[in-house]
């Protein structure tokens, strides 16, 4: 217990370290080289002692310091003051110089020990803005933003998460007119000097082009401003939005698409049902005239007309049955081919082909057209594409030929139509007033499928629908 407590007072007095140990091999040497050099120097107030206690102090401290001082003072004192070797004051001279020598001393261990103090807070303050700055950049280190300060002559003073283009040259010092194209740069400009004159900040999208790479930044800019107040130049981040505004384009168009192709649904609905009613209408004439035709024939016959007459009014009558049988094949036509359902697609579009090219006097040849069989709400969706197809060849092609081919060909069943036409256009193509053509996408969607539309000018126009194979199934021998 007894040395136990003695090492406890021990390591209190030492502070757990060797620090007296060292202040007195310290301030040792700085005798002995104060011993060595009293040829050259005057030891009685030697700046060796000094640089000891300077060192102790802010190497280990101020009990170190004050330590190496008691022990230069006592050297001093002892060693190179008259009386020598003699610890008596015989005078004031040496009293005074003495207490200056501890003075002077104790100045040093409190200059050394502030400057410790000091040099601690700015190291901790170093490493929290380093700190910071880590933070900083892990926070826009996968972030699309970028961040910039540019002086009060909008130099580039620095720049992180630079644009991909801008990453290979630095950016220091530069000007917004060495980076982008004059009229473009003339906006950022504009838009900084604006900051910098009112000191109010300014958000703004820009478009510009970048090393040959067109962009829309979104940009805002922020002044900086001096520790006194006036505004020495400007902080800003950019915020790249093209894909944001193409999909935002992409999607005002698709939706001005489906507005469009809903209305022209809906017109060829109307359109339909107009030329059916007219059918229709027709159709109930015809019946008319037969039943008027019957009522005549029945009233001869009660009052005993001849055969001949009979005859001839029978003749009548079956003219006009056999109008109403091919308004009603018409119309069922129409609304749905019978050689679909009765003979299958190949057959189907073989027909329309046929009924095209009499009409329109085109002709239309079928290259190779196997017998497919198909689910009969995909058949249907197939035929209509290719009535679709030929409509805008007889509207916009120009064409003197069609061919076409209905095949299997990778696990997919694929309809291409060539004409010999004008060619359509990528513009054509793509814009939004091709109903027609976003229908017939929109048909093919539906199956899983796509529709590939491709024209070279003056040379025609070819289009192909495939649909995956688990849509169509095979039929061997029969359509």
């Amino acid at each position: 217990m007894f040395f136990a407590k003695i090492r406890r007072w021990f390591d209190l007095l030492m502070g757990g370290s060797w620090w007296c140990v060292r202040a007195v091999v310290v301030t040792a040497g700085a005798l002995l080289l104060s011993l060595l050099l009293e040829p050259l120097i005057e030891p009685d107030f030697s700046p060796i002692f000094l640089g000891a206690i300077a060192l102790c102090t802010w190497r280990w401290g101020v009990r170190s310091g004050v330590l190496s001082t008691v022990i230069s003072a006592a050297s001093m004192l002892y060693l190179f003051l008259p009386p020598h070797y003699s610890l008596a004051f015989l005078s004031w001279s040496t009293f005074l110089r003495e207490l200056s020598f501890a003075a002077t001393a104790s100045l040093i261990v409190w200059l050394v020990k502030n400057f410790n103090a000091a040099h601690t807070r700015l190291t901790q303050s170093l490493e929290a803005i380093q700190a910071r700055e880590e933070l900083f950049r892990i926070a826009l280190r996968n972030s699309p933003v970028m961040v910039f300060h540019q002086d009060a002559g909008l130099r580039y003073q620095w720049v992180y998460n630079p644009f991909p283009e801008h990453r290979s040259i630095s950016l220091l010092h530069k000007l917004d007119t060495d980076l982008f194209p004059p009229v473009e740069a003339a906006q950022l400009v504009q838009l900084k000097r604006s900051v910098l004159s009112t000191g109010r900040g300014a958000r703004r999208e820009v478009a510009l082009t970048s090393q040959g790479q067109p962009r829309i930044l979104d940009f805002s800019v922020e002044p900086f401003r001096a520790a006194a107040g006036p505004v020495v130049g400007i902080l800003g981040t950019a915020v790249d939005v093209t894909d944001r505004k193409r999909d935002e384009e992409q999607l005002r168009q698709s939706r001005q698409q489906l507005r469009g192709l809903a209305a022209r649904l809906q017109a060829a609905r109307e359109t339909e049902r107009a030329l059916t009613s007219r059918e229709v209408h027709d159709m109930a004439q015809l019946l008319t005239a037969l039943d008027l035709q019957l009522s005549v024939m029945t009233t001869r016959i009660s009052e005993g007309a001849d055969l001949g007459t009979v005859a001839e009014r029978l003749k009548a009558v079956s003219g006009l049955l056999a109008s109403t049988i091919e308004s009603s094949a018409r119309i069922s036509a129409e609304l749905r081919p019978s050689l679909l359902d009765n003979m299958g697609l190949a057959a189907a579009l073989e027909g329309h082909a046929r009924a095209f090219a009499s009409r329109t006097r085109i002709p239309v040849v079928s290259e190779s057209v196997e017998k497919i069989g198909l689910d009969p709400k995909a058949a249907l969706v197939v035929f209509r594409i290719f009535e679709d197809i030929l409509a805008n060849v007889e509207q916009h092609a120009h064409a003197s030929e069609v061919h076409f081919r209905l095949r299997r060909e990778g696990g997919n069943l694929v309809l291409e139509v060539r004409d010999d036409g004008r060619g359509i256009t990528a513009e054509e193509i793509s814009t939004p007033r091709s109903l027609g053509i976003l229908g017939m996408r929109e048909r093919a969607l539906s199956l899983g499928g796509t529709l590939d539309i491709r024209g070279t000018p003056d040379r025609g126009t070819t289009v192909t629908l495939q649909i995956p194979d688990e849509t169509s199934d095979q039929v061997a021998g029969s359509d």
